[in-house]
């Protein structure tokens, strides 16, 4: 589908931009939390609510944070600026991926790296400065390293 290469650290303004996450697991939760505090307004579908996106709401208190429980329509595509496929089912994340496309909505497979138009950086946030470290969805294993070592660096505790 995508050829994969070299990926260009955009730093956005999300405020206001609305985000619609298909899935509620904790992959799901964990991106919701992130997107939420850089002022996303999110969307999220599931036929069922998880523990971890249950725990996101009742901390937001509906705060930029809509659930929705249904299972996914292409009509839910009209309007978002990002999309977030994380399902369980990595043939509907795939299939939400090509829609996205086709309509020229940037989307995140979480299932597969290859359907994606942008990852998920680790972020280090500290009095105004903000890191991002990838890997391009590969190896985790080394941004932890490096963001570790940039929290030691920059003495940023979490």
């Amino acid at each position: 589908m995508r050829q994969t290469g070299k990926y260009f650290p955009l730093f956005v303004s999300l405020t206001g931009k609305q985000v619609y996450i298909v899935g509620a697991g904790k992959v799901a939760a964990r991106r919701a939390e992130v997107l939420l505090s850089f002022g996303a307004r999110l969307f999220v579908v599931a036929p069922k609510c998880t523990p971890e996106l249950l725990g996101l709401l009742k901390k937001k208190n509906g705060e930029n944070l809509v659930y929705q429980k249904k299972s996914f329509e292409e009509a839910d595509l009209i309007g978002k600026d990002i999309v977030l496929a994380a399902t369980n089912d990595e043939e509907l994340n795939h299939r939400i991926a090509v829609l996205c496309r086709e309509k020229g909505v940037p989307v995140n497979n979480a299932s597969r790296k290859e359907d994606c138009d942008f990852f998920f950086p680790a972020i280090l946030q500290e009095q105004g400065l903000t890191i991002g470290v990838s890997s391009g969805g590969g190896d985790h294993k080394k941004v932890a390293r490096v963001c570790e070592k940039l929290r030691c660096f920059f003495g940023i505790s979490f």
